[in-house]
């Protein structure tokens, strides 16, 4: 099926499949060093109300005051005083050029496009033309912007110009593009029956074309289903760039002229500010508005407002102050993290919006590795804890009445929700409040324990009827303990967890893999090595005859290979903890690579060369690793994991010798963990420990002695069994003190 403009005045345009953000900030480099402004008259502002679009009716009675509506090009047939059918095309066989027409393939508000193809080279092409009669100078203005925005575009799934030109039989102005044969995009889901992790997967292709418009100071302004084809392999190309403006232009070029009063795009995808007008506020985050409400429509069939039969006034009201329809209305699987995210891009506040379309893609691609997602509700659990962020002189008993009262008073209000439902949101919830409060200092963390303990303490009998939500129970309990380092409290959670999920999934089942991963980490942490061993290869037996696994269970399966090699690696079975760490790199390597995760692989290779004493080679995998993470974009993981590769790298420079290398690493990760595990971890120890040496080394002892005193101090009040190393290292450095004062 021939689908390239099938709709008044569309052409071709973007998109690709593996996001990789442009830009932190993309609209930082919107300043084009030499803007193409287009000097535009009074004269060549758009002219009268019109609506053009094949969707549900808007009556034509707005009041005076109100915008009017430029159609999709910003242009109709009425601005050339002709009714569509009096357009005049030209016949199969005519030449335009070095094309030769085949076939119309659209007649709109800027001509006519056709079907064509070119000898040399040979290919087919989508010819957009205006006839030399029809042009009034700001239809000329439009069709020149057109090509020119097209032009500084070059991106996969954008559909690339060709050539822009005049033909000298006609004076006809022209410009070929890449021809794209294939279907609308919400036409080309419902022929393919896609699923929502498909849908979510072209859409992103979406956003990062978007993405790379933006990056070029472009900003669509019509985005909708209907701009988008996907090909006959599956790419998605955006169309239409007949309305764009460039972004930084001043509001007098750079573009058509558009002032307050009137309307360019399609009201249906308007976000509020572009509904009413106002181009002052209007930049690349109005686009993420329009393309929050094509995810909408490509996930539910619907768009997020009910528009029919509405008044363009009353059409404008609603956009700006009604709350979209919520997407879980159209089935459960559409609710959870994939409404929070598709409701922040419809914020009807742009500073609330996603900023760019490449962190909207971010978090989609989040919630399809089911990781966390930056977008959050406001919840009351979440205001709680930034009150008691605000007021850090709250006596403990005030916060734990505030945070217990935030979560059971939240409980209280929703008792009409099922009570398996209403025990699910309290427990993502609780374990909210933890992982918010335990990065605080001073009361914080013994606060978060203290909720921790009690909340673990809760009759389970509420999940007495959905045994895999009491499993979920038990696991995130023994995930809180785990990150307490309270390994034997996070085993017995754990255990009740594979009991359960042992009970309730098949023998295959991805969950009971993890079931099985998550106790063995906690018998790797207590010492106990085959039993950790036993359970990580049951877990990797099961994710091996996983059936066409999908990349989050590769994922998972490669953790899994990692915690295996570390297990041989201290079982003293080097070769076989090599041959797991490959395995681990290789599926990372494939399905993230440049990734936290990459870089943890890479990081426990070094750690199999350093056990077989290859320093060199590991430190060399150490620096590679924290490389990697250095420069990844910000993300929550990404301290801990640059502070876990400062104290590989440090450890392994100062077994080399280089200890003054060594010495900054080393501190800058004693930094990052007292801010991200608090003081009474032992992992702070373990680095206070390595630093404490590598002072000692260079004759540092003043700071080698606070160090080590401090280690010890931690290590005591954890009842750490590698205790007796510190003191040993203390009454080194005390008798070399000592050695060097009576010198």
């Amino acid at each position: 099926m021939d689908t390239t403009p099938q709709h008044p005045e569309r052409d071709p345009d973007e998109t690709r499949a593996d996001f990789e953000p442009a830009d932190d900030d993309t609209r930082d480099l919107f300043e084009d060093p030499e803007p193409q402004t287009l000097d535009l008259g009074p004269e060549d502002e758009p002219s009268g109300p019109t609506w053009n679009d094949e969707r549900p009716t808007i009556v034509q009675s707005s009041p005076d005051d109100l915008p009017t509506i430029v159609s999709d090009a910003g242009m109709t047939l009425q601005d050339f005083g002709l009714d569509e059918h009096e357009i005049p095309t030209l016949p199969p066989g005519s030449r335009v050029g070095k094309y030769e027409i085949e076939k119309v393939l659209g007649v709109g508000g800027m001509g006519a496009v056709y079907r064509a193809k070119q000898s040399k080279p040979h290919r087919l092409v989508a010819l957009k033309l205006i006839k030399a009669g029809l042009m009034s100078r700001k239809a000329l203005r439009r069709f020149d912007l057109e090509a020119e925005i097209l032009g500084r575009l070059h991106h996969p799934n954008i559909a690339q110009i060709h050539e822009a030109g005049i033909d000298k039989k006609t004076g006809s102005p022209y410009f070929a593009m890449e021809y794209v044969e294939g279907h609308e995009l919400t036409d080309y889901a419902d022929e393919h029956r896609l699923d929502t992790k498909a849908k979510l997967k072209l859409f992103i292709k979406l956003c990062d074309a978007i993405q790379h418009a933006h990056a070029k100071g472009v900003i669509h302004r019509d985005l909708k289903p209907g701009n988008v084809l996907v090909s006959k392999d599956g790419e998605p190309k955006v169309l239409d760039f007949g309305v764009a403006r460039a972004a930084d232009d001043d509001s007098q070029g750079a573009t058509l002229q558009t002032n307050m009063g009137q309307l360019v795009g399609t009201l249906f995808y308007m976000s509020p500010e572009q509904a009413i007008g106002d181009v002052k506020t209007m930049d690349t985050r109005s686009d993420v508005y329009a393309l929050g409400v094509v995810l909408y429509e490509l996930l539910t069939g619907h768009i997020p407002y009910n528009l029919e039969q509405k008044a363009l006034h009353e059409a404008v009201q609603t956009i700006r102050e009604t709350s979209p329809t919520k997407l879980s209305k159209y089935g459960n699987e559409l609710g959870g993290d994939l409404e929070i995210i598709v409701n922040k891009a419809l914020d009807k506040d742009r500073e609330r919006r996603y900023q760019t379309a490449a962190e909207f893609a971010k978090d989609l691609q989040r919630y399809l590795n089911n990781e966390p997602i930056s977008a959050r509700p406001p919840s009351m659990v979440y205001k709680t804890t930034k009150f008691v962020r605000r007021n850090s002189a709250l006596t403990l008993a005030s916060v734990v009445v505030l945070i217990i009262a935030s979560v059971i008073g939240g409980f209280a209000m929703n008792q009409w929700v099922a009570r398996t439902r209403a025990a699910k949101s309290m427990l993502q919830n609780i374990l909210g409040v933890l992982n918010e409060v335990d990065v605080q200092k001073g009361t914080g963390p013994d606060l978060a324990r203290r909720l921790l303990d009690q909340y673990a303490s809760s009759d389970p009998s509420i999940f007495s009827n959905d045994p895999e939500s009491l499993a979920m129970f038990y696991s995130s309990l023994g995930s809180a303990y785990h990150g307490y380092e309270d390994y034997q409290r996070a085993n017995d959670e754990f255990r009740l967890a594979l009991d359960i999920a042992q009970n309730i999934y098949d023998d295959n089942d991805p969950e009971l893999a993890m079931a099985h991963h998550n106790i063995a980490k906690t018998y790797f942490f207590l010492r106990d090595l085959e039993q950790a061993r036993d359970h990580y290869h049951h877990a990797l037996r099961i994710f091996e005859n996983v059936r066409d696994p999908s990349e989050q269970v590769e994922a998972d399966m490669a953790f899994t290979l990692d915690h295996l090699g570390s297990v041989h690696r201290v079982l003293r079975d080097p070769e076989r903890s090599f041959e797991y760490y490959s395995r681990a790199h290789e599926i990372r390597s494939r399905i993230a690579p440049e990734s936290l995760q990459f870089a943890m692989s890479i990081n426990n290779m070094a750690s199999y060369y350093s056990s077989k004493g290859e320093l060199d080679r590991a430190a060399e995998l150490f620096a590679q690793a924290v490389d990697i993470v250095e420069q990844l974009p910000e993300d929550e993981e990404k301290p801990l994991f640059l502070a876990r590769g400062l104290h590989s790298l440090g450890n392994t420079l100062s077994k080399l010798g280089q200890n003054e290398e060594a010495v900054p690493l080393l501190a800058q990760s004693v930094e990052l963990k007292r801010i991200l595990l608090t003081d009474q971890k032992p992992s702070v120890a373990m680095t206070l420990h390595a630093l404490a040496e590598a002072e000692f080394a260079i004759g540092n002892l003043d700071q080698a002695q606070t160090h080590v005193e401090e280690a010890i101090q931690i290590r005591r009040d954890t009842f750490n069994n590698r205790l007796s190393e510190s003191e040993t290292l203390l009454r080194e450095i005390r008798a070399a003190q000592t050695y060097t004062a009576e010198q």
